[in-house]
This record gives structure tokens, C-alpha cells and sequence, in this order.
């Protein structure tokens, strides 16, 4: 046996509970203490202020401006006391919890647990983020942290197989209130295991029905007693940019562990608190965002057997992949056809076409103009106003830069493919 595997054990020993049941307070958001959508916290400030039908308005730090496009399906099930809602978006930035919370609280009236991973509540706005509906999704064997509370160590399979299936028990079939829950389960198999989290190519990632299973398990076990209908919904939250996918494909670049932890934290503060400040002085940083659900789908009877959740998860990932809504950045870039320079009369014929080619697949266009040349002038401001990146290998002043031949040169060719993948299924 290795030194390291008798210290985990040995840790395991003297910090794991007794009972799976006493690690639920460790992993518990605080909803019931009261949902705040207008203050997460003090980095991320007031969220919205003002609201009108299904779009979010307002001074606010971050957005310009949310529009919400919801089935009215969805707001027939959130009335209904016996169902619950799994909503299921691709997950491309730290600020999709951030659009995603909000608005199903506000727009479909239903408060709404969020899937967070373990690392994130060791910050310093973990609190904000239990009490926004965040609960802790463990990974990997660690030990858990709580304010008031002696650190416990648990192991991630006695998560998986104990923990968290009594866990959704209490919270979305026993009650007394029954919550809605988003998750991220997007992943994609390397050479080193599953990539999950963030997307670091920008593709659109398969979910994983392993998870699905899990819920598949708890409707077998309790929906004759209870009564309890589960909805998985596909939803696509869609940016007019990413700030922090440049940390996100740059990260391979970092060996070192106390390294990437570092930069973790860097990028944290960069999208909570510097991006934000930033766009207090420059209006073109700000963020349009575009919230979109998919018609709900009965998962009662549909994910019971590893067979079934898999085939569900399939259909449900490519019904995320249609909701996908195409700002200027994303079609600039992946007109550049994987080419750091482009002459801008290419370029805007490449932009032309792609243009015309989404829009005859009835893709959501709707925020790019029709004349490409404004396009493209409001794509390279809105991409180039930036804060400091801590991050070295990026280039972050200019990501597009135009010389006096009128010839494009794209200065980061990670970013740049990011952001053109994230449409590749699309055309």
C-alpha cells in the first residue's frame, strides 16, 4: 500500500461521519432561509433591477440585458405541487448560475436547487451561493468544509451511492417543499478520464446518464407512494461573450497543481469582481445573455435502466444543442475558418453565409445585424474591451486586430476555436 493511499485512509478514518445522513448538512444549500436574487453577494452585485415580460433590464454590473424564452409547459408544471423539473443546459461559463437561478425564480416563480462542485464553496461567497440554491456536488474523495462545523472527509463513491440519492429524496419527492434542480452534466472521455465542468474545446458535450440513472432509481423506488413527476427540460444559456473562457483554454498549459489552484482563484476574482468593475468604465465589456428552455419530457418510466438513460441522454443533448442562440463573437469567429488572418472582404462574405446558413435552420440570429460590416465592428469592441487577464500565455489587449491592408488577425488561436466550436454542431 503507498504512503498517500494509508494518509487517505487514515484521514478517512478520523474525520468520515458515522451515518451517510450526517454529510447532508455539509452538501445542503440554505433556500429555505430565504432566496435573494438581487444580491448573490457583494462581488456580484445587483443581478437585475427591473423587469419586463420575459427580459431583464436594469443598472447592473455585468448585463446589459437577459431575455428568457420559456415554455409555457414550464409554467404549467411548476404549478402542479407534484412536479419537479430537472433543468439541464450546457455549461460554457462561471456565469451561466448567474442567469440560470435568477430567472427560473423570477420568470417561472419556483425556487430552484443548483448542482455545484465541491471547489467553489471554498470561497469566500460560498454562503451566497447555498443561499441561492447551491448544493455540493462531490467528485473526487475530499473533505468538506462548513462554516460552524468540524471538517469530515468523504469518499466520492459513498457520495454517489448514498449521500446524494437521499438527498434528492428529501428534497425534490419527501418535501415539504419540493424544489426544482439545475445541473451541468455535459462531459466529454480523454486520455486522462472525463472532462467535465466547463467546456474546454467549446463543443457541445454529450450529458452523461449515469446521473440520470440516479434519479431513474429514486421514481422507481418512491413515485407509487409519493406521486412525484419528474421533467427533465433542455435549456441553452448563450452569451454575446465568454470572459472567462480564455482562463478555461489556457488551463492545459499549467502543470504544476498549486499552480492551476492559483489561477483558479485569479479567475474567480476576474469574473466576480474585476470584469464587473471593468465594465463600470467601459459600456462595451457588458454581457447580452439569451435564457432558453426546451419543451419539458417526461423522465417517469424513461431512465430506469442504463439503456433507457442513455438513450435519453442522448435525444436530451442534442435538444440542448437546437436551443443555442449566436452572437457576433461566436459567428466572426468561426468565419475565420481556423485561420489566424483573414482579408476583411473574406471574412465578411464568410460571415455573410454562415449568417444565412443559421438562419435557414431557424437558429436564433436574432442578435446579429444584417449588414455584417456593423457586425463586425460590434463584435471586435465588445471582444476586445477587457481587464488584465491573469493568466500570462494570453494575449489580452487586442484578441482581433485589423493592420492597414485590411487584413484580420485573430491573436489567440485557442479562444478562437473555443468560440467557433461552440456552433459546430450547428453548421
Amino acid at each position: 500500500m503507498s504512503l498517500d493511499k494509508k494518509i487517505h485512509d487514515i484521514l478517512h478514518f478520523i474525520l468520515a461521519k458515522k451515518n451517510y445522513e450526517d454529510y447532508i448538512p455539509y452538501i445542503h444549500h440554505e433556500l429555505d432561509v430565504g432566496c435573494d436574487t438581487l444580491h448573490l453577494n457583494e462581488l456580484k452585485g445587483d443581478l437585475f433591477s427591473v423587469s419586463s415580460g420575459n427580459v431583464y433590464t436594469g443598472e447592473n454590473p455585468i448585463f446589459n440585458s437577459v431575455k428568457a424564452d420559456i415554455p409555457d409547459s414550464c409554467f404549467e408544471i411548476a404549478k402542479d405541487p407534484n412536479s419537479v423539473m430537472v433543468v439541464l443546459p450546457r455549461h460554457k461559463s462561471l456565469y451561466d448560475h448567474l442567469v440560470g437561478q435568477p430567472v427560473h425564480h423570477d420568470v417561472i416563480n419556483k425556487n430552484l436547487m443548483l448542482m455545484a462542485g465541491n471547489n467553489l464553496f471554498h470561497l469566500k461567497f460560498g454562503p451566497s451561493l447555498r443561499n441561492n440554491g447551491a448544493f455540493m456536488f462531490v467528485r473526487n474523495d475530499t473533505v468538506l468544509f462548513r462554516k460552524g462545523m468540524i471538517p469530515t472527509h468523504i469518499r466520492a463513491k459513498d457520495y454517489s451511492q448514498f449521500v446524494l440519492p437521499e438527498y434528492l429524496f428529501r428534497e425534490m419527492i419527501e418535501g415539504p417543499i419540493r424544489h426544482d434542480m439545475m445541473c451541468f452534466l455535459g462531459q466529454r472521455k480523454t486520455s486522462s478520464g472525463r472532462e467535465t465542468g466547463r467546456t474546454k474545446t467549446g463543443e457541445l458535450r454529450p450529458i452523461g446518464g449515469l446521473f440520470l440513472k440516479t434519479i431513474g432509481d429514486l421514481i422507481e423506488k418512491y413515485s407509487e407512494d409519493y406521486g412525484v413527476k419528474f421533467y427533465a427540460v433542455p435549456a441553452n444559456f448563450s452569451f454575446s461573450k465568454y470572459p472567462d473562457a480564455p482562463y478555461v483554454v489556457h488551463d492545459d498549459e499549467i502543470q504544476n497543481p498549486l499552480w492551476k489552484l492559483e489561477k483558479y482563484f485569479w479567475q474567480q476574482r476576474f469574473v466576480f469582481e474585476t470584469y464587473p468593475k471593468h465594465c463600470e468604465s467601459d459600456y462595451r465589456a457588458k454581457l447580452d445573455a439569451v435564457v432558453k428552455y426546451g419543451e419539458p419530457i417526461l423522465m417517469n418510466g424513461n431512465v430506469h435502466t442504463f439503456r433507457k438513460s442513455g438513450e435519453f441522454a442522448e435525444m436530451i443533448t442534442q435538444k440542448i444543442g437546437e436551443l443555442e442562440a449566436v452572437f457576433p463573437i461566436t459567428l466572426l469567429y468561426k468565419s475565420l475558418n481556423g485561420e489566424s488572418k483573414m482579408h476583411l472582404d473574406e471574412l465578411f462574405s464568410n460571415m455573410q453565409e454562415n449568417y444565412e446558413n443559421l438562419k435557414s435552420k431557424s437558429v436564433d440570429v436574432s442578435a446579429i445585424l444584417e449588414d455584417m460590416v456593423r457586425t463586425y465592428v460590434h463584435a471586435v469592441g465588445h471582444l476586445n474591451s477587457n481587464p488584465f487577464y491573469h493568466l500570462d500565455s494570453v494575449k489580452h489587449s487586442k484578441l482581433i486586430v485589423t493592420d492597414s491592408d485590411g487584413i484580420v488577425h485573430s491573436t489567440d488561436s485557442k479562444l478562437q476555436n473555443w468560440y467557433s466550436n461552440t456552433i459546430t454542431h450547428l453548421i
